[in-house]
């Protein structure tokens, strides 16, 4: 029974995160229902919602007491609004990419994250790198590239007017979505090591959604036509890709081995990349096949060597 719980939780967490890019393109990009700035807002929202669900169903003991609670607002109030900042920009970033670059490519992108975090602590929180996590760095950023470049690649057209192209930008702003959610994860370990991970997820995506709000509907208002499969879309998005599958995160990381984390953080990319072929009608090329695999490499020779806390 315990087996088949710890395989559920992943099954949530692997389909939920693969979901994410899936569901951005398909609500933003294909039918237009909803801007980046309002997908996030809603995300994180009804998230946070969720995690209040959550929160009441846990016994009494496992929930922070008043004075935990009062404590962490009150001392570390700059810290989660700091977090909170990072936290918006990964889906923000994820979403406009997925406008310009494919679910696949934004997918791989975003999912780097666990190969920034060994460079990120060491300017953060100076810790040391070892060999092979420069090494495994080293491999992601050369996949990197030739996901990001795929199509100047495959035409051989390296002018600065192929750079500027939309499908480059977009994968570039994966790649800094990647970057955002790493900095969150080394900023997390820094400065919220003694206090409930739960409680921290739920105050910083209620802060983010705060922050999201004017953004999404008064400085950049566009047109909500949503229908109802992106009702259930957007609810699947906030429930299983986010309040479920952090939840879970959270719960398996205390006795999980980093090689099933390992596992995990692969196949998030390759269950997006396939179901955005099935369902959004996404094509695989050669040039991209391969640096998909050069992350997936670099990704397990960083995991083997990195201890990854994140959210």
């Amino acid at each position: 029974m315990k087996n088949t719980l710890h395989y559920l939780k992943v099954g949530v967490i692997v389909f939920g995160w693969a979901l994410a890019p899936v569901i951005g393109e398909y609500i933003i990009d294909q039918t237009k229902q909803l801007s980046p700035f309002q997908l996030s807002f809603f995300r994180y929202f009804l998230a946070a919602l969720t995690l209040v669900v959550i929160f009441f169903f846990k016994s009494r003991e496992k929930r922070p007491s008043k004075q935990d609670v009062e404590k962490i607002i009150k001392e570390k109030w700059h810290f989660l609004l700091i977090t909170s900042v990072f936290v918006s920009l990964m889906p923000i970033c994820l979403f406009f990419a997925v406008k310009k670059t494919t679910a696949s490519s934004s997918s791989f992108l975003l999912n780097i994250n666990v190969a920034f975090i060994p460079l990120i602590a060491f300017v953060l929180v100076k810790e040391k790198i070892k060999r092979n996590q420069i090494i495994g760095v080293s491999v992601t950023i050369i996949g990197s590239f030739l996901v990001i470049f795929d199509n100047e690649i495959k035409s051989l057209d390296f002018s600065l007017s192929s750079f500027s192209s939309s499908t480059v930008v977009g994968n570039l702003l994966a790649l800094i979505s990647g970057l955002s959610w790493a900095i969150y994860t080394v900023l997390l370990k820094k400065f919220y090591t003694e206090d409930d991970p739960l409680f921290i997820t739920f105050l910083n995506l209620l802060l983010s959604s705060i922050l999201l709000f004017p953004i999404a509907f008064f400085i950049f208002p566009y047109s909500i036509s949503i229908n109802f499969l992106g009702l259930v879309l957007v609810f699947l998005l906030a429930i299983v890709s986010t309040a479920l599958a952090y939840t879970f995160w959270l719960d398996i990381l205390a006795y999980m081995h980093t090689t099933e984390v390992g596992v995990i953080q692969v196949l998030v990319p390759v269950i997006s990349a396939l179901l955005a072929v099935f369902f959004l009608g996404e094509t695989i090329t050669f040039v991209f096949a391969i640096g998909a695999i050069l992350i997936i490499v670099g990704l397990f020779i960083v995991e083997k060597e990195t201890e990854i806390v994140q959210e």
